[in-house]
């Protein structure tokens, strides 16, 4: 079936709240708020059959999909009906599917939290998103975790248009397995006054930070080079996988508060005394402080706003729900997931 586009707009409680483009494939997986009004009448709502249950918005209560008939997508197809899935964050805290696209997630994430900040620091400070490209795997010792590294038979290469031709072998030789490695690229932010000394370093973990040995290696000496160095240090792990990076005593603490996740914040003029944020499986994530200088206040950053936001823009409700999470969950805990995206029409 032909993917066909249409723009609808989107209204909750009779307000209007975005203009989203939406788009049906074979699978039918499309999505919808409340009160569907589509451009050209090309759909309209229908009432649930009774003993549906449809997933409530947290806010207003009010249901976040409706059923909905759609004609004209394709010859074969007209009058066929479905549940649209709802496209906020069907979760009330992180969602654990993201590790799915952790690359993409963390890049938005670093996007969202670099605005974020800009937005309320002092006028002589300013946020930087870094980067550096990190390689994974180049020791024979060391497994690569991303399935960024493609091996291919030759015959299904292609060689660039601008190669020249190789003379002919006078020897039989054997194919080799052509290996495509991608650089990881690891992303931060760093906030730094007008004269460009490090204030503060915001972290966002990765997998890789805690499932690579080396990686692990190379990032707690990152770390201790900035606390010597004298900067803040703001550490948000929202990744299941792997193990904790944080010190003996924040994993105490994370551990028992039965945190699936954690910050943990250190100040430059207190790196001894840390500031730690448990958050639960099913927790809100929190708002947290983020320090700068001595003299300046605190900024506060929600980091659930800016799950949601990435939730949203990046189109995570069309993450495969169905798999199975890693590290597998307790029995309590993924029948609470299975009902939250039973909920939600995404399993």
């Amino acid at each position: 079936m032909q993917c066909q586009i249409w723009r609808a707009e989107l209204y909750e409680a009779g307000m209007e709240m975005s203009r989203r483009e939406l788009c049906f494939g074979g699978c039918f997986r499309t999505v919808c708020l409340p009160r569907v009004k589509c451009a050209g009448s090309r759909a309209q709502t229908l009432p649930t059959p009774r003993g549906q249950d449809r997933p409530q918005c947290r806010q207003t209560g009010r249901s976040t999909s409706r059923r909905v008939q759609v004609a004209g997508l394709s010859p074969g197809h007209e009058g066929d009906s479905f549940f649209a899935m709802t496209i906020v964050n069907p979760f009330p805290g992180m969602n654990p599917f993201f590790e799915q696209q952790w690359r993409d997630a963390h890049t938005m994430l670093i996007s969202y939290l670099r605005d974020h900040l800009q937005e309320r620091l002092p006028t002589d400070l300013v946020a930087r998103a870094e980067e550096a490209a990190v390689t994974l795997g180049h020791d024979p010792k060391t497994r690569a975790y991303r399935p960024d590294v493609q091996i291919r038979e030759p015959g299904a290469l292609k060689e660039t248009a601008s190669a020249t031709a190789a003379p002919p072998l006078s020897e039989t030789a054997a194919d080799p397995i052509r290996v495509f490695v991608d650089e990881e690229i690891e992303r931060w932010i760093e906030i730094l006054d007008t004269m460009g000394r490090l204030v503060t370093v915001l972290e966002l973990l990765s997998p890789s930070n805690k499932l690579e040995s080396t990686e692990r290696d190379r990032y707690l000496r990152k770390r201790q080079t900035f606390i010597h160095g004298g900067a803040n240090l703001v550490e948000i792990d929202l990744v299941r996988q792997g193990a904790s990076l944080a010190p003996a005593a924040v994993r105490t603490v994370l551990r028992q508060a039965g945190a699936a996740y954690g910050v943990c914040v250190v100040r430059a003029a207190q790196p001894s005394e840390q500031e730690v944020y448990p958050i639960g499986f099913r927790d809100r994530l929190p708002a947290i402080r983020i320090p700068l200088r001595p003299t300046d206040a605190d900024v506060v950053v929600d980091l659930q706003a800016l799950i949601n936001q990435c939730h949203e823009r990046g189109r995570y409700h069309l993450l495969n729900y169905r798999i199975e999470l890693e590290p597998p969950l307790p029995l309590e805990e993924a029948e609470w997931v299975d009902g939250v995206l039973r909920a939600h029409v995404l399993r």
